[in-house]
């Protein structure tokens, strides 16, 4: 029994509140919670129910039929409250729940979920001020996304495999789709803040399951799958590399950095606002998704989580800007720790001219799919070959390179270069359009949260959340430098998340007053440093242009390729099978390359293809052929000085074909630095010197 009155008490039973806390500067009376009171005796019978049908018919069963009454009461709960709806979906999405539940047999929850999303959003319009609320939902992220569409919908035309477009033609409509979806239930719940979390708990949840797994477990589908330690392996890898509830730890690090500013965002107003516990959360939050980033052992994910930090720490303020000088001697040590420093410098391995048998087989193969990618690009620069069909038309282009190390790729490995590959220039523009657009949405709400209170108020949103959205989106696309597109609705999220801000630092929460006058500041200043950023830019790629342009030099490229077949007379079957034994054809091509400058020929061998590779170049055509012809004829003689002629002869397996390059020398590259290093002083000088005059 409960006392009348507003503030019922309860006696012997439990008080439910089903409904939303009144929103935030909403200006409207505060929404009377509707209550239901479950009485001592109601609990009981309900535990007794749950015993008796544990005992007649097991207790998998009950737990089964628990879990049933659970979804159930959730789905009527995301039906009812559009908060649900969007954190089921949010945390489906970067807690890759339907991907688990694939792996495991299970069907996927995607589609269910964002039925109950769409049901959601029709059951709030039943509200006049939920009516009122959606008559200005933030278009213009789906905007954005429409034009990257209309972009890409000329390849599907001329498409080379026209199944493969058109299950990603359907995909995109349905990520559309999620897209608007989740704009509309973020504008009705209308807070930015909880949006936040709902990206970052899921993520902390995996990261702290992930580092148990390390530390006491080390299980390859550990917690269910959501703690995987990925099949990759990598040279000079501390730890196994976890990829959390996906199959690839560089797409679950892709993942973890959309998170890291958010949660940065998070600690910050926690601890402005003086608040010690959740601040304490936050930070264990921070540190968990770091030792998440570590665990994925990726070196695009170390790079672009300290580039997303960077970025936040400089789009989140002065104040922030000031702290984080503090911590330089801290970046500087976790360099020096094994896993990451030693791995980073691992990279330049992309760099040097050395045979791809003696680098890390990752970095060859995504060289060479990137190679495949722009070549497919050259032949078909404005459309590309149609949507999703670089895995179709690799077979055909790696033909043609057959001493290229594929391996078993069958993706770009690099966002852009898929998207010119299939969509061309067209495309990517698009693509330019879509992500270019929602930066900007990004810094006009820094702008205007300039001179926001840091704590944020009773659910503001402040620079620092502002800054998280543009750092999130800066390091995802940095990362994509190194992987394709996939599982992009967790950036469709962040964008999300940056079109209701923007919507709300212009409608609800615009500065006035003092804020205003730092918000002008700030625009004034945005829009000086743009100007600035762009003479600067301007006077240095015309100087830097002009001077490479002018010293650089066309080069032309033989090639031609051959293998070793057993000789006659010799052990046939042990001789045919030289591709297990690594050193033979490398020693081979070491014996033929003799003296000669690999700065006009190198003979490379690759024990994986089992080809020897002739490169020759010189200043014309006929002079890099000649080359490599005379390099080949040569062969024979040069085997004979060490006896290896007596074991294996060599079979040519394509002509010298040439191709012409433009290269520029490593003094060209100097003076073109000096001069636009030279020239962007002097520009800086004369912009100091007329803002003097002008004051």
């Amino acid at each position: 029994m409960s006392s009348p009155g507003p503030g019922p008490l309860t006696t012997g039973g439990i008080t439910v509140s089903i409904a939303l806390p009144p929103l935030p500067f909403s200006g409207a009376p505060a929404i009377e919670r509707r209550r239901v009171e479950l009485g001592g005796g109601t609990l009981l019978v309900a535990l007794g129910s749950l015993v008796l049908l544990a005992l007649f018919v097991g207790t998998s069963t009950a737990t089964l039929v628990v879990a049933a009454i659970l979804a159930v009461a959730l789905v009527i709960a995301a039906v009812l409250v559009p908060a649900v709806a969007l954190a089921l979906l949010v945390v489906g999405e970067f807690a890759n729940v339907s991907g688990v539940l694939v792996a495991h047999g299970l069907p996927g929850v995607f589609t269910p979920l964002l039925g109950v999303g769409l049901l959601s959003a029709l059951v709030a319009t039943r509200s006049a001020e939920n009516r009122a609320r959606l008559a200005s939902v933030p278009r213009a992220p789906a905007v954005l996304l429409a034009v990257y569409i209309a972009a890409v919908m000329p390849a599907v035309l001329i498409s080379s495999d026209a199944a493969a477009t058109a299950e990603k033609v359907q995909e995109l409509w349905v990520d559309g789709l999620f897209l608007v979806l989740v704009l509309v239930l973020a504008r009705l719940v209308e807070r930015p803040w909880a949006v936040a979390a709902m990206i970052v708990l899921p993520l902390v949840a995996i990261a702290a399951m992930t580092v148990l797994n390390q530390l006491f477990l080390q299980e390859t589908e550990g917690f269910w799958g959501f703690a995987r330690i990925s099949k990759a392996l990598g040279e000079m890898t501390t730890t196994p590399r976890y990829a959390g509830p996906m199959e690839d730890s560089n797409f679950w690090g892709r993942v973890l950095i959309l998170g890291l500013p958010m949660a940065l965002a998070l600690a910050h107003r926690a601890v402005a606002a003086k608040r010690g516990l959740p601040a304490t959360g936050w930070v264990v939050s921070i540190a968990l998704l770091l030792g998440a980033v570590y665990l994925t052992q990726s070196r695009g994910t170390l790079i672009t989580a300290a580039v997303a930090t960077i970025v936040w720490v400089i789009a989140s303020g002065p104040t922030v800007r000031k702290r984080a000088l503090l911590t330089l001697p801290v970046l500087a040590f976790v360099l020096l720790l094994p896993g990451i420093g030693d791995r980073l410098v691992n990279v330049s391995e992309a760099f040097e001219d050395a045979p791809a048998y003696s680098k890390d087989p990752s970095i060859v193969e995504r060289g060479v799919a990137g190679q495949i990618a722009g070549q497919i690009w050259r032949e078909h620069p404005l459309l590309g070959t149609g949507l999703a069909t670089f895995a179709s038309e690799l077979d055909d282009y790696a033909a043609r390179r057959p001493d290229l190390l594929i391996g078993v790729t069958t993706a770009t490995h690099n966002l852009y270069l898929e998207i010119l590959s299939e969509t061309g220039v067209v495309g990517l523009a698009g693509w330019i359009v879509l992500i270019g657009g929602c930066l900007l949405l990004s810094v006009r709400s820094i702008v205007r949260l300039a001179g926001a209170p840091r704590d944020g108020p009773d659910g503001a949103p402040t620079r620092a959340l502002a800054a998280a959205t543009l750092a999130a989106v800066v390091a995802w696309s940095l990362a994509s430098l190194f992987l394709h597109l996939s599982l992009v609705r967790t950036l469709w999220v962040v964008l999300a998340l940056t079109g209701l801000l923007y919507t709300l630092t212009r409608e609800k929460y615009a500065p006035s007053g003092s804020a205003l006058v730092a918000a002008r500041t700030a625009t004034r200043g945005l829009r000086t440093g743009l100007g600035v950023s762009a003479v600067l830019v301007v006077a240095g790629a015309a100087v830097g242009g002009a001077i490479l342009y002018n010293l650089s030099e066309l080069t032309y490229t033989a090639r031609a390729t051959q293998t070793l077949v057993p000789a006659a007379g010799t052990y046939y079957s042990y001789g045919l099978d030289i591709r297990s034994r690594r050193p033979v054809m490398p020693a081979y091509a070491a014996m033929i390359q003799g003296e000669q400058s690999r700065s006009v020929l190198k003979v490379d061998a690759e024990p994986a293809t089992g080809l020897v590779a002739f490169v020759g170049t010189g200043g014309s055509e006929q002079e890099a052929k000649a080359r490599v012809d005379a390099a080949i004829a040569a062969a024979p003689s040069a085997l004979r000085q060490y006896g290896a002629d007596r074991q294996y002869d060599m079979v040519e397996v394509s002509p010298a074909e040439v191709e012409v390059e433009r290269v520029f020398p490593r003094q060209a590259l100097l003076l073109a630095g000096g001069a636009v290093v030279l020239e962007l002083l002097f520009c800086l000088a004369v912009l100091r010197l007329a803002r003097r005059q002008t004051r």
